[in-house]
């Protein structure tokens, strides 16, 4: 039981983690941009993950499904997953305000493939 609980414990506490992707101390919400995907520990996804691989041609070791980075235009390599097996990439580039959320979601295509998507949370509503 001892196992479990502490098992357990650790996938929680590194499912609430964000990677940054800028140097120094960590920063107040008003002057990053945050990301916020799906890991592959969210047992709602049904093994599905969205995460970040790349941003401006800097590789992870691992891909992140939350990351915070400074505002300005940012290149992103997108991942989808599903049980860990990789199903899609796509690379997008766009503009990230200071402050602002984004959603990196999945959007299923008729041949049940997932293509990574990101958009502004204040569109999701």
């Amino acid at each position: 039981m001892k196992h479990c609980c502490l098992g357990l414990l650790l996938i929680l506490t590194g499912a609430c983690t964000s990677y940054r992707h800028y140097e120094g101390p960590p920063r107040d919400e008003s002057e990053i941009a945050m990301i916020r995907g799906i890991s592959n520990l969210d047992v709602t996804a049904k093994g599905w993950a969205a995460k970040v691989c790349k941003i401006d041609g800097r590789s992870f070791l691992k891909c992140k499904p939350d990351t915070d980075l400074l505002p300005g235009t940012h290149t992103l390599l997108l991942q989808t997953s599903r049980f860990g097996l990789v199903v899609r990439t796509e690379e997008v580039t766009m503009e990230f305000k200071a402050g602002d959320r984004y959603v990196l979601g999945i959007n299923f295509l008729p041949t049940g493939d997932g293509v990574p998507t990101l958009v502004s949370a204040d569109k999701v509503h």
